[in-house]
């Protein structure tokens, strides 16, 4: 609806010196972790018990598989379901993608009908039935696992997971807390202290596994009955949706040009070498390049650079925003700045995206669906979210991430995507005659002409900056402060008063979004929330202006990661066989494909990307380019 109411397991084949080493570790604690084994078999299940608080579990034993299928053969509608994998170690390149199976456990009422399995053999029998509704806690994961142990995956699934993310956006998300929380359990035992015992005492890592299972069970009738009363079962449902989609994309990943990147790197770690030389030339001595109290002490006290910034600890600040903020008053602080950009590059990216790619020279990201409290991705492993899109540099590692021979990349991104969810809700009418016009309007040149009080042939490239750092900022809740930092590192020249200033002649230009943007507060302390135009709820109270900040800032960026992820689900679902949805980097989509279906599939991701949600009266518009590499697409 409109504003006005939506803001209303490790395989067990060590030998006998691994043992060794691992009873001696874990003997000192056997005895106490024996003791809460016993004490976590009796939950206190307050769905099940009304006057009594606690539940008996009754003694398990790993029955045969024939046993445990023959008991289970006429199971309840729903199962809770918890795979177990080696612990994960980078080391031996051991992670969530390719960790083993070790064990499988299931519940079908959350007490004593719950058992673990460890032997491979009984898995495929002991799979829930199509017309069972499984329960995971981090579906994506154990989908995984099950795919890759050649386990059938179930046709109906819930997740816990995301249920929890979407019911507390900032809170505690594991298993465990959310078992002391919502279940009463004091002190559920961890992964790594169960770990710890599997040798020793096996049962106390089954028990652990048969644990989760339980907790996993009782925790979706509590999360769901509470997502019904909240509204946020539609939220929910594309959440669930887009989780395929993510797995797709987790294992299509994005290929590098292994030796073209290494290439990269030897050039720029020469041109790093070079820049190093001109920092140590202008300022007259050679000192660490990495050490903040170093430089500081270089620019500011044997230079004399002014010192315009803090940090919160009271020290000289070296940050980024403190040195472009004195660029201009020796040459060294530009050597400095051009180091640690090169600098960066070589070492976050050059230097590592290989180790991540595999025998294809693929890498596969790990995107979070919720990782952040928006609804936006985040992305790790390695993040390639963080690959600079403007500067050079950043362009020429773009063209590092490549399409197979015969194979072409499609790159799809919306145009000023949260600048027209503004204008859908603000219903600003200057906002939405521009968007709705159908005709090309340089939105920023527009807003510097309003703001300025001059015809748009007159507005200067500075003042565009200007209004071009506003128009995407108000979505971020920008201050004037704020603006103020982002400008100078451009080159404009203005002082703080002058940003505030803009900011007051900005919303003269738009009123509808200053009234917009001050319906949020009140709305905010009434509910203790807002929800975006899907339903997704952000939770804070409005006591601060950075809260409502945030509520603002949510309200566009969380409708923004709703749009996208509706329009993963539904390309995903579009796309010819033999075509790869492999990246969504921020509102960039990277599609791989034959290069002879290259056009169909452009076309595909313009349709199903702008698709706009329903009431929506602010047309999406999308730009899809095709290359051979990411950098070239842009």
């Amino acid at each position: 609806g409109d504003f006005v109411s939506a803001v209303s397991a490790t395989e067990v084949n060590d030998d006998g010196k691994e043992f060794a080493e691992r009873r001696k570790e874990t003997e000192s604690d056997a005895e106490n972790l024996c003791l809460r084994s016993r004490i976590h078999s009796e939950i206190n299940d307050l769905d099940h018990v009304a006057e009594t608080a606690e539940i008996e579990f009754p003694e398990t034993r790993e029955e045969s598989f024939s046993e445990a299928h023959e008991a289970y053969a006429s199971a309840p509608a729903i199962v809770a379901l918890d795979t177990e994998t080696e612990p994960f170690d980078e080391k031996r390149g051991i992670g969530p993608r390719n960790a083993k199976m070790i064990g499988l456990a299931l519940s079908f009422d959350g007490a004593g009908k719950t058992d673990y399995m460890t032997t491979p053999e009984a898995w495929p029998l002991l799979m829930p039935e199509s017309d069972q509704t499984v329960i995971f806690h981090n579906a994506k994961f154990d989908l995984g696992v099950l795919k890759r142990t050649g386990l059938p995956a179930p046709i109906a699934w819930e997740d816990t997971l995301i249920a929890s993310h979407l019911l507390d956006e900032t809170g505690e998300h594991g298993l465990k807390p959310l078992a002391k929380e919502h279940l009463g359990i004091d002190d559920p035992m961890t992964f790594e202290e169960a770990d710890r015992m599997r040798l020793l005492d096996p049962e106390v890592f089954s028990e652990y596994a048969r644990n989760d299972a339980r907790y996993t069970f009782r925790l979706w009738p509590k999360f769901r009955r509470e997502m019904e009363r909240q509204g946020l079962m539609a939220v929910y449902e594309l959440e669930k949706a887009v989780t395929p989609v993510v797995m797709a994309m987790e294992d299509a990943g994005m290929k590098l040009d292994i030796q073209q990147m290494d290439e990269m790197r030897r050039e720029v770690q020469t041109e790093a070498d070079n820049i190093e030389s001109e920092v140590y030339e202008r300022a007259g001595c050679r000192f660490d390049l990495h050490s903040p109290q170093k430089v500081a002490a270089i620019l500011f006290d044997n230079l004399g650079v002014p010192s315009k910034k803090e940090t919160k600890g009271g020290q000289r600040s070296v940050d980024r925003e403190a040195l472009e903020d004195v660029r201009g008053y020796h040459p060294a602080v530009d050597a400095v700045l051009r180091y640690r950009e090169i600098d960066k590059l070589a070492s976050t990216f050059l230097s590592v995206l290989p180790s991540f790619a595999d025998e294809a020279g693929r890498i596969h990201p790990e995107f979070k669906q919720l990782g952040a409290t928006s609804g936006r991705f985040s992305c790790s492993n390695p993040n390639v979210q963080q690959i600079p899109s403007r500067s050079e540099l950043g362009k020429k590692l773009r063209r590092m991430f490549v399409a197979d021979e015969g194979n072409a990349l499609v790159v799809a991104d919306w145009s000023q995507m949260e600048l027209r969810i503004l204008a859908q809700y603000s219903k600003d009418p200057l906002l939405l005659s521009t968007y709705q016009s159908g005709t090309e309007t340089d939105l920023h040149t527009l807003t510097a002409s309003r703001m300025f009080g001059k015809a748009e042939a007159d507005v200067s490239q500075p003042e565009r900056a200007v209004a071009k750092m506003i128009n995407f900022g108000i979505a971020y809740g920008i201050t004037s402060i704020g603006l103020f930092n982002r400008l100078r590192p451009q080159g404009v020249d203005v002082t703080l008063e002058q940003c505030e200033l803009f900011i007051t002649d900005y919303f003269k230009a738009y009123s509808g979004v200053r009234k917009f943007l001050d319906q949020v507060e009140p709305r905010l302390r009434e509910r203790g929330y807002v929800r975006n135009w899907s339903g997704r709820r952000r939770r804070v109270s409005g006591r601060t202006a950075r809260e409502v900040r945030q509520a603002q800032n949510f309200i566009i960026q969380s409708t923004a990661a709703d749009m996208a992820k509706t329009a993963m689900v539904r390309l995903h679902s579009a796309l010819p066989e033999g075509t790869r949805f492999i990246a969504m980097v921020h509102d960039e989509f990277i599609v791989e494909c034959r290069r002879e279906l290259a056009e169909d599939v452009r076309a595909l991701m313009v349709e199903a990307m702008q698709a706009a949600p329903d009431g929506f009266i602010v047309p999406m518009v999308v730009e899809a380019k095709i290359a051979d590499n990411w950098g070239d697409a842009k």
